[in-house]
């Protein structure tokens, strides 16, 4: 058992541990809706907190349900949601068990810090990424027609088949339901894989005026690593990042080099379907930044290699539409940079792209 007194000790030694800036921390008594210690930084902002119930905090007149810290006690186990409260702020927050107090009830430390810029960024960055789609440099879809017969030639001639031989059954009143459903499900996979090769295409064939700014390509892969961080973490991989912060700016369009990232990120999450390291490395030479994305995959056959930049050649079957390796070359080539992929069966893939900086 520990005392009210010897807790707030204890909670002081690991606040001086844990705490950052932004992060707030306290520990209550879901039981009795005590606040019991917090941190300097939540002191800044809710000064007189341990006299008053902890859900006050959340802009609540009431209990919390559920409560994240009595879940937390309850299960034994750390716990973590999203909250928003009434005046718009959003907090990411965890609940992690704590010590039991003289009086028998439990104690829980809360971890939480304040996310709604960031989910903003998000939401910005999700309809930036609607934008980035379109953001192509292709000037007509004419040399592509026959690739793009190719690439539906298969889906619809599985289409027609299907149809046929419903057409015969139904003719000699000779099928069954579940005949009827696989060959129905069949058809839909195949008008499906048809409808995204033809919105990729007509993705490709807008044109977008290329507006060249100056541009920081660490903040451009952090953004992208972020908008990708919920398949990172499906996926368990781990990523290192070694890009120095006096990188030089390249001129370029931010939203359309981060697309390029995007694509080459969740490449690299496609070639690990369970743990790997996604690497990102950056340096300078005398006349260009050069960013290498590294992957642990499968790696790609180097018969293939050749491929990778035409369209609608994917290493994904038909997962994959091959067009994103071809729209990332294409603008980084609007950007008079070279993209490069180097890979080896076993081991997995880098993509290295290049790009020109003034002095």
């Amino acid at each position: 058992m520990i005392a009210a007194q010897e807790l707030r000790i204890d909670s002081g030694v690991l606040v001086t541990a844990l705490t950052t800036g932004g992060t707030f921390i306290r520990v209550v008594v879901p039981e009795s809706n005590k606040v019991l210690y917090q941190n300097e930084e939540l002191h800044k902002i809710f000064p007189d907190a341990l006299q008053r119930p902890c859900y006050h905090f959340w802009g609540r007149t009431s209990h919390c349900e559920p409560c994240l810290s009595g879940e937390a006690i309850k299960c034994n186990t750390r716990q973590s949601a999203t909250v928003h409260t009434p005046k718009g702020v959003t907090f990411a927050c965890f609940a992690h068990p704590f010590v039991q107090q003289a009086d028998g009830t439990r104690a829980a430390l809360e971890i939480f810090r304040d996310i709604t810029r960031e989910r903003a960024l998000e939401h910005a960055v999700e309809k930036t990424k609607l934008r980035l789609l379109e953001a192509q440099n292709m000037a007509t879809v004419g040399n592509l027609a026959g690739t793009f017969v190719h690439a539906v030639r298969n889906p619809l001639a599985g289409i027609v088949l299907y149809v046929d031989m419903l057409l015969r059954k139904v003719d000699s009143n000779n099928f069954d339901q579940k005949t009827l459903k696989d060959s129905l499900l069949r058809i839909k996979d195949s008008a499906t894989k048809c409808e995204e090769v033809t919105k990729n295409l007509l993705k490709l064939a807008k044109v977008q005026k290329t507006e060249l700014k100056p541009v920081n390509l660490k903040e451009v892969v952090d953004q992208g690593l972020h908008v990708v961080s919920s398949k990172i973490a499906s996926k368990n991989v781990d990523v290192v990042t070694t890009l120095p912060d006096d990188l030089p700016a390249v001129m370029g369009d931010f939203a359309q080099l981060q697309v390029v990232f995007i694509n080459l990120f969740s490449n690299a999450l496609d070639a690990m379907p369970s743990a790997g390291t996604l690497t990102v490395h950056g340096a300078a030479s005398d006349s260009a930044v050069e960013v290498k994305v590294a992957d642990t995959g499968c790696g790609i056959p180097r018969e293939n290699l050749s491929l990778l930049f035409k369209d609608f050649f994917s290493t994904k079957g038909d997962k994959g539409t091959g067009l994103g390796l071809t729209q990332s070359r294409r603008i980084i080539q609007t950007h008079n940079g070279n993209l490069t992929v180097d890979s080896e069966v076993g081991k997995g893939t880098t993509v290295t792209v290049k790009l020109p900086y003034k002095k």
